[in-house]
């Protein structure tokens, strides 16, 4: 399909806005084919762009699924994932005032598990 750089590059930054402002990443899909329809592309064309990008990304989790599993595998406890004694990790980490909350989900989960 004939798309320029430009026309390219503003389909795909829309669509990252709309994934990380939006709740979930359908949002910025949903962008990315809005904005392809409204500049008169096929919309199957269009359609199966998004499907072989999600499908890129899930081969590269996967790839990358053989480093992260065996430190997963390891832990008891959720809040051992949450690093300590280094203070600029520990301000980034939105999550970290959840870490009671996410120790009782993991402890209620792997109770019922072991059931």
């Amino acid at each position: 399909m004939p798309v320029t750089p430009a026309q390219s590059i503003q389909i795909t930054f829309a669509g990252l806005f709309a994934s990380n402002f939006l709740p979930t990443t359908i949002g910025g899909d949903v962008i990315r084919l809005a904005g392809t329809l409204r500049l008169k592309f096929d919309v199957a064309v269009s359609a199966a762009s998004l499907y072989a990008d999600r499908l890129v990304g899930m081969a590269g989790m996967l790839m990358i699924l053989p480093v992260g599993l065996p430190r997963l595998l390891q832990i008891q406890d959720i809040r051992d994932l949450i690093p300590t004694g280094n203070l600029p990790v520990q301000f980034s980490l939105a999550a970290a005032p959840l870490g009671d909350w996410l120790g009782k989900l993991w402890d209620a989960s792997s109770a019922f598990c072991a059931a």
